[in-house]
């Protein structure tokens, strides 16, 4: 999906030192003027490592007022068998900044079934995407060339 939208993921690295928590101060030196959006995924699979309450709300001080959107994957969110999930969207004015993913698949055991859902404002694009127009000529532009 990144690369279909065009964009360029950099990663941020989770260290056994921090428990599989990212460091939020490498997040900080990653985000420039042209970050658009932010992933987020704890409970983390495969390590499990989960992010804190305080993790939350430093990596939310540390987007600030930038025009970043946060896709928060939250699918693992009730299996977590120490300590308690905090979402983004808890925080105040952030309901509109997130993507929140979610499912049953994982919870209720039915991954086979691959059901799950989306929270978002009622148009997400608008945060996190180019202008239609744009989106529409690199649209144009995989079909052509087989891409999609």
């Amino acid at each position: 999906m990144i690369n279909f939208a065009g964009a360029k993921a950099v990663p941020v690295h989770l260290r056994e030192r921090m428990e599989f928590r990212l460091d939020v101060n490498e997040l900080k030196s990653l985000i420039n003027d042209r970050t658009r959006m932010i992933i987020l995924n704890s409970p983390h699979n495969p390590t499990g490592g989960i992010l804190e309450e305080k993790d939350i709300r430093e990596i939310a001080r540390a987007i600030g007022d930038r025009d970043i959107t946060v896709l928060s994957d939250e699918i693992y969110s009730r299996l977590i068998f120490e300590g308690k999930h905090f979402s983004i969207m808890s925080i105040d004015d952030w309901k509109d900044r997130t993507i929140m993913l979610d499912g049953f698949s994982k919870t209720y055991a039915m991954t086979g079934w691959r059901m799950g859902y989306g929270v978002m404002r009622a148009d997400p694009r608008a945060a996190c995407c180019p202008p239609d127009g744009e989106l529409e000529l690199l649209h144009r532009e995989l079909h052509a060339d087989g891409r999609c």
